[in-house]
């Protein structure tokens, strides 16, 4: 009965650790002025309005690495 009944644990626990490590998950923090406003799990969270946006093409600003 014993045995039984840790087979059945063992097979319970490894089937947790299969299904755990083949799923994939995000997760997201927004930090605004260095304190975290918010967490968000399994997608991209809104954030406050101050995330640093891409410099438009009308800039043309190029940035090169000087090699020595």
């Amino acid at each position: 009965m014993k045995n039984r009944f840790s087979h059945k644990l063992i097979a319970l626990l490894m089937t947790f650790v299969v299904f755990f490590s083949t799923m994939s998950f995000t997760l997201d923090m927004h930090f605004c002025e260095g304190n975290l406003v918010q967490t968000t799990v399994f997608h991209k969270g809104k954030g406050c309005g101050m995330e640093i946006k891409n410099p438009s093409s009308e800039n043309n600003l190029v940035f090169k690495k000087k090699m020595l």
